[in-house]
């Protein structure tokens, strides 16, 4: 044990370095081991507060994609100045953009009208209720014979009108030709001839009458309403102002249909027919008699009509109970009334149109075109049938050498409310649902 103790004392360091080699792995992984679980919950630690910072900084945005069947999407963002700023710019570019299909949309619709009475709509002055619809009246039909005028239209000259030219034709035909003083002196074979040179005259006077006119229309094809014998109702003569811009805006196309080309020969709208305007804004408002004089149809919000093909379909509806107007909100559409589905909501009233002209039979689709893009215009209905120009020519109409064919449309036209309601009496606005004071959007 001495020896032991001796050597120790002489090797003291060797005993030392010796102790430190056997106890240092054990104390080292004792201390490792609480080291090692500090780090981990510091690790820990830090990893939450970066996800609280990660939470806050990161917003989930859904985009609801408009495209029908499409699910939205939804997804993170990182919020921070520069994603603000694109954000606002994005939505101002939007909103810009929305403003000016609006303006564009109010600016195609209304193009700049007004009423033709000013005194009369929306609430004419009492003292002067009982006069300003005749005065209506007056201004309506001129207004009417204006609008044929702007667009060419005139018709046929009749058998009476060139009598006169016929008799002088006649006489200078049996003196200079067939040198013959009286019709008694006439044989079977001069009557026939003479009978051949009168047509050809007639056909002349009628083809130097169509070179002059761009397409034959008259008042009694426009449909316009008889002059009244009593003070009509106002919403009776608010319907005449609407039916005046809804028929102008349908002859206007067919003018514009026509304008490239000289005359009725050319073009390919010949003739106008018939232009009548399907039903009423609200008969329910009326207390009246249709303002159009027997007009097609029982009205908006009657149960059924006929389209121009002779099914039947169920009318458009005005709103029930009055609401303010929110392009924000989808319209309802209703298919059995049209394809279209379209009714009158709180942002437009729809008032559907029969249209029946003649048009050259190879040149339709020019016809159709100028019709819809004129202003919102949906061609709902058609019905074609051919027509003998022979036959037609009797009765002046000269449509020239071209096929041509009888067109029957079913136009369903659309008015926004935001500029039409300002002219629209109360009446017709509680009948309609349209606040008193209706809101506009922008």
């Amino acid at each position: 044990m001495n020896v032991v103790l001796d050597w120790v004392k002489s090797n003291v360091y060797t005993v030392i370095f010796v102790a430190v080699m056997i106890t240092a792995p054990l104390a080292m992984w004792i201390v490792a081991g609480n080291m090692n679980d500090r780090v981990k919950e510091e690790v820990k630690a830090r990893a939450a507060k970066i996800a609280d910072l990660d939470r806050l900084q990161k917003t989930q945005v859904s985009y609801h994609n408009p495209v029908a069947g499409d699910e939205p999407v939804s997804a993170p963002i990182l919020v921070n100045p520069q994603l603000l700023d694109s954000y606002r710019e994005l939505t101002e570019r939007i909103s810009a953009d929305a403003q000016r299909i609006r303006d564009e949309a109010l600016r195609v619709n209304r193009k700049d009208r007004g009423v033709l009475l000013d005194e009369l709509f929306p609430d004419p002055p009492a003292h002067l209720r009982e006069t300003l619809p005749f005065e209506m009246y007056r201004r309506l039909r001129a207004a009417y014979v204006k609008l044929l005028a702007d667009i060419g239209a005139d018709s046929p000259p009749s058998l009476e009108s060139m009598r006169e030219d016929l008799e002088a034709a006649r006489a200078r035909f049996m003196t200079q030709v067939l040198i013959k003083e009286s019709r008694e002196d006439l044989t079977e074979e001069d009557e026939t001839w003479l009978s051949e040179q009168l047509t050809e005259t007639r056909l002349s006077k009628y083809a130097e009458a169509a070179k002059q006119t761009s397409i034959y229309a008259t008042l009694a094809s426009i449909n316009i309403p008889p002059e009244p014998t009593t003070v009509p109702t106002m919403p009776a003569l608010f319907d005449w102002q609407w039916e005046f811009w809804i028929k102008k805006d349908i002859l206007m196309a067919l003018r514009q249909a026509n304008q490239p080309y000289d005359s009725v020969l050319d073009g390919p709208v010949k003739r106008l027919k018939s232009i009548q305007v399907l039903g009423e804004p609200a008969p329910a408002a009326r207390g009246g008699p249709p303002a159009s004089g027997g007009g097609v149809g029982i009205g908006l919000t009657g149960p059924q009509r006929r389209g121009p093909a002779g099914r039947s379909r169920s009318a458009p509806s005005a709103a029930a109970t009055p609401a303010a107007a929110d392009p924000s909100q989808e319209v309802p559409l209703d298919f059995s009334v049209s394809f279209t589905g379209r009714t009158s909501n709180p942002l437009y009233d729809v008032r559907h149109v029969q249209l029946t002209i003649v048009v050259d039979s190879s040149r339709i689709p020019e016809v159709l075109d100028a019709l819809v893009r004129y202003n919102f215009m949906t061609i709902i209905n058609t019905q074609l049938k051919s027509v003998d120009s022979f036959l037609e020519v009797k009765d002046g109409y000269y449509y020239g050498g071209t096929p041509v064919s009888e067109l029957t449309l079913e136009l369903e036209t659309i008015w926004l409310r935001e500029w039409t309601a300002q002219f629209m009496p109360l009446e017709l606005k509680q009948a309609l649902g349209i606040p008193s004071e209706p809101q506009t959007t922008g």
